[in-house]
């Protein structure tokens, strides 16, 4: 089964919402329970970073635009 991970966004502080036409933004075959992601601005690099749980370890990914993610690292 395919794992994903989509976005969306507000411009009315969370009343209301708008899926990325683009969605999933990360898919990943081989990961189980790809799920609780929790994605933060990183101000050294200007980037963004996403952490969640993937099975028993936690998945590390990077993006300049929230569109393209890339694989980091796992722990």
């Amino acid at each position: 089964m395919v794992q994903s991970q989509s976005t969306a966004n507000s411009h009315d502080k969370g009343r209301t919402w708008t899926k990325y036409e683009g969605n999933p933004v990360l898919e990943d075959e081989s990961k189980v329970d790809f799920r609780d992601p929790k994605v933060f601005r990183h101000a050294d690099t200007s980037r963004w970073v996403m952490v969640l749980a993937s099975g028993q370890t936690i998945a590390i990914y990077s993006s300049s635009d929230m569109k393209e993610w890339r694989f980091e690292s796992e722990f």
